[in-house]
């Protein structure tokens, strides 16, 4: 029984392993962060009488850099998927020109499901994992999840081109999660190198 477990496994994997590609990847990550406060109870009505949460603190976008390896798996012409590992910078300055931006070190793993739109031309989405690289998290939780969509611009070469737009999917603070709520919106543009080629 066991034996024709480890046959079928090894059915459906050697496929995915043969035509899998990979890629080294490099760019810039652009980010915006919004800290809620009173999430549940609210402290602004509008003129609908609506209650609505304080919005406290808005970070403006800031650069930093971004690298890491992409394993591409693809099942026929269209479709197929990447698995990515990638360390992040993630920075945030406040809107006061007087204030200094501080960057969070982050390891993220995309999943992200390709569909080729054209030959050069491939979309991309997908779930996220967001792993903090901070000794003391404080009320950041660890582990996040987000969400990603983005775009893929292939050439003859072994050089690509990509854009991307990545979103929390949950609220970043783990401890009084009723009453904050930390969010994130992150581009990234970058370039791949093809390492290995089908």
């Amino acid at each position: 029984m066991r034996n024709k477990f480890f046959k079928m496994v090894l059915i459906v994997i050697f496929p995915l392993i043969s035509n899998a590609q990979w890629s080294v990847i490099g760019g810039m990550t652009l980010n915006k962060s919004k800290i809620i406060t009173d999430n549940n109870v609210g402290s602004i009505i509008n003129p609908g009488g609506k209650v609505l949460p304080l919005v406290i603190t808005k970070y403006d976008f800031s650069p930093n850099v971004s690298f890491g390896l992409r394993k591409e798996t693809i099942f026929n012409d269209k479709i197929g998927y990447n698995l990515e590992l990638l360390y992040w910078g993630r920075s945030l300055k406040l809107p006061n020109p007087n204030s200094k931006a501080f960057t969070n070190k982050l390891l993220v793993a995309p999943v992200l499901f390709t569909y080729s739109v054209k030959n050069n031309l491939v979309l991309e989405a997908g779930p996220q994992v967001d792993f903090f690289l901070l000794k003391d998290t404080g009320y950041i939780r660890k582990l996040n999840m987000s969400g990603t969509l983005g775009l893929i611009f292939k050439t003859k070469s072994k050089l690509g081109f990509g854009l991307r737009f990545n979103k929390s999917l949950i609220n970043n603070f783990g401890k009084e999660s009723d009453r904050y709520k930390l969010t994130h919106s992150t581009g990234l543009v970058y370039l791949s190198y093809k390492i290995s080629k089908k």
